[in-house]
């Protein structure tokens, strides 16, 4: 019996259109769409581009910093302990 309600349900199913939503697949061990996409291989950072600006903003910013703080007590404008 229950497998002629499934037969009907299926009957019932042919004719309508799909909602768009996901849907589990009918093979779970198909791997066939797994994998590399169809352009190729491409890098992905693991926080996204919002992480990557924010450490390129942290190393610039440090590195100016640094840099200018040096700039200034080479020319001699940073003394210190002197009266």
């Amino acid at each position: 019996m229950g497998s002629k309600v499934l037969d009907a349900l299926r009957e019932t199913d042919k004719g309508k259109k799909r909602s768009g939503l996901p849907e589990a697949p009918t093979n779970l061990f198909d791997d066939s769409n797994r994998g590399l996409s169809k352009e190729g291989w491409k890098f992905q950072l693991p926080g996204g581009n919002d992480l990557f600006v924010v450490a390129f903003s942290f190393v610039f910013i440090s590195t100016v910093m640094f840099a200018t703080t040096y700039l200034v007590w080479k020319v001699g404008a940073i003394h210190f302990n002197e009266f």
